[in-house]
């Protein structure tokens, strides 16, 4: 369900978002600011949440960003529908 990578990603994100309400929760601050601190554990959740035909979002945006980082080398196969070497 999920690989060792992601879980460390939602651990992190649940722990930084832990530390940060308890520090939060002992002051008198408005409630805008323990939204914030959500935040952290709030965008990690949403990377590891599965989606269709990929592992989740972080797969699907590393896929988009290898997509558009990569050469693509395409052979220009010119107008013709058959090639000349295929010809009998």
């Amino acid at each position: 369900f999920m690989r060792p990578v992601d879980l460390a990603i939602l651990l992190t994100g649940a722990t930084i978002t832990f530390t940060l309400l308890i520090i939060i929760g002992n002051t008198d601050l408005p409630t805008w600011v323990m939204i914030l601190g959500a935040l952290p554990l709030l965008i990690t959740a949403g990377l590891v949440f599965p989606i269709a035909n990929y592992h989740n979002v972080l797969v699907a945006i590393q896929e988009v960003i290898r997509f558009y980082s990569n050469n693509r080398n395409y052979k220009w196969r010119g107008w013709c529908a058959v090639y000349e070497s295929k010809r009998e």
